[in-house]
């Protein structure tokens, strides 16, 4: 054999391992990509498989669905986990997919406002943040099994804000503005109504919240007032001007 044939053959040999070599190391990078706006399947800690729905304008997620446990069932007399050991795996995946998120750090957060079982089922409802100040109707809820797993995430995120959280309207100032816009026994004034995917419920007379109002947010005090037929009202006034910017009809207080 002469020596360019040889060198042919040798050539030839060293294609046939480098191009496995190339298409394994591309497969492995694409694997670590983010997921497509249309969603995809991602395998993270414990051989969790998260199918992902995004929502179309936020990029964000909307649903997290745990493929791995999909069906697992629960045997008789199982309990389920306790409300610190369920946040604590929601939080975990938070933080695992914060880029699915957009979380910042010191910025953006989740607080947990409710807890509730079903059989083995632990149920824990987040509501979003931004610098401490909760977001209206934004967040998550979530369902863990009884070990410790969290079986599926779904709600709505709005990420990246960025605005002055500084009222310029006191809650009380805020308070008898809210209880103008209804009186007893009239039409209540031109105020739009709005109507939250998720509520998270108040825990107090007058909240300092956030209001997403088409693709802009305002900061604005949400109260609690009576209004027609014995129903109460939340109505949002804001916190920097003073207008009523929505009110929405509640037929009793939330403790929450």
């Amino acid at each position: 054999m002469s020596h360019v044939q040889i060198g042919l053959v040798a050539r030839d040999t060293r294609l046939r391992w480098v191009v496995p070599i190339v298409l394994a190391c591309a497969a492995l990078a694409a694997s670590c990509a983010p997921l497509p706006p249309q969603g995809g399947i991602d395998v993270g800690a414990q051989s969790d498989q998260w199918m992902v729905r995004w929502d179309p304008e936020l990029r964000t997620p909307i649903s997290l669905v745990n493929r791995s446990l999909a069906g697992a069932p629960g045997s008789p007399g199982t309990v389920a986990v306790t409300e610190a050991v369920a946040e604590a795996a929601v939080r975990e995946v938070f933080r695992d997919r914060a880029l699915w998120f957009n979380l910042r750090p010191t910025l953006d957060d989740f607080r947990i406002v409710r807890s509730y079982t079903r059989g083995w089922l632990r149920y824990t409802r987040f509501e979003q943040t931004y610098r401490g100040i909760p977001v209206a109707g934004a967040g998550y809820e979530a369902n863990v099994l009884a070990n410790g797993r969290v079986g599926s995430i779904e709600g709505r995120y709005h990420p990246g804000l960025t605005l002055d959280i500084e009222p310029l309207l006191g809650a009380e100032q805020a308070e008898n503005r809210a209880q103008a816009v209804f009186s007893p026994g009239s039409t209540p004034q031109n105020v739009p109504s709005v109507q939250f995917e998720n509520e998270n419920g108040f825990r107090a007379r007058q909240v300092l919240t956030i209001v997403p109002i088409g693709t802009r947010y305002v900061l604005a005090w949400g109260v609690i007032v009576p209004a027609l037929a014995n129903e109460h009202a939340r109505v949002y006034i804001d916190a920097r001007e003073g207008t009523p910017i929505g009110k929405q009809m509640v037929g009793r207080i939330d403790p929450r």
